[in-house]
Parts: structure tokens; sequence; C-alpha cells
């Protein structure tokens, strides 16, 4: 499950505390279904931010130390 989700932003939870609360207050004013349409909002927001924040399995990878690369390209007037 750790290669689908990363760390949450935590300028995420800003919006999702706001639309949290919202969905509480709605559902104990009885409007339920926009309640659970902003809590699931609240949840499809967390989730999102979490699977963009994922590391990139091929990044995770240790590239060899001792793998030489070709040297940059330098340009050299003649």
């Amino acid at each position: 499950m750790s290669n689908y989700f990363g760390p949450i932003d935590p300028y995420v939870l800003l919006p999702v505390a706001a639309l949290g609360s919202m969905a509480l207050v709605l559902l104990l004013n009885g409007i339920v279904m926009w309640g659970l349409a902003a809590g699931v909002l609240a949840g499809l927001l967390l989730a999102f931010d979490s699977w963009a924040n994922r590391t990139d399995p091929i990044l995770q990878r240790r590239r060899n130390p001792y793998h030489r690369t070709r040297p940059p390209y330098r340009y050299t007037r003649y």
C-alpha cells in the first residue's frame, strides 16, 4: 500500500479541514446528502494529494557508484 500513497502535504490540510467542518455542520443540520458529498470530497482531496506525493520506484533504485558515464560535451573552437 505504501507504493500507491505517499506523505500528506501539510498545505492540503487547510482545505480538507474546511470541507470536513462544513460536512459536519451540514450533517448536524440535517442536510445529509450535501454533508456526505462534502465529506467524500474532502477524503478524495486528501487521497489525491497523498497519491500525487508518492515516491517513484524508479528513482528509489540506487545508482551504481562505479558506473562510468560519458563526460559532458564541451564545445571547442578551432
